[in-house]
């Protein structure tokens, strides 16, 4: 009869300290939504808001095309002053069009497919 009675009370403390977790739980999201609808009603309310708006879509654009350009290890441009080159921060892993032969050099393709792939590579990059 003990050993029951123990387990009904871990039984119930558990349940209520479940209950204690979900409270918690809905209360962190209506703070949340809370914080979301004040946000939004400030970003909507003038210009300050619309302002602010802009300039974090801004930001994220910019981080965007910055991480998208940089992350590739090997790209090629068309000439040093592309704006595919100027953009990236490493410029040492960019293949510009003269240094596609030596690539391919390094590589020990034949000097044939070398001369028609750098050829049809120029061409795309061009």
């Amino acid at each position: 009869m003990q050993l029951t009675a123990q387990k009904l009370k871990k039984l119930e403390t558990w349940l209520e300290a479940q209950r204690e977790k979900k409270k918690l739980r809905e209360k962190r999201i209506d703070d949340i939504k809370q914080v979301l609808l004040w946000l939004g009603g400030w970003i909507g309310s003038g210009w300050k808001g619309t302002v602010f708006y802009l300039i974090c879509t801004i930001a994220a654009g910019v981080c965007g095309v910055t991480l998208g350009i940089n992350t590739p290890t090997n790209i090629p441009c068309p000439n040093k002053k592309s704006l595919c080159y100027q953009l990236r921060l490493n410029k040492s892993q960019v293949l510009l069009p003269e240094e596609i032969d030596q690539v391919l050099q390094k590589y020990g393709l034949p000097e044939k497919k070398n001369q028609s792939k750098s050829k049809s590579l120029n061409k795309k990059l061009k």
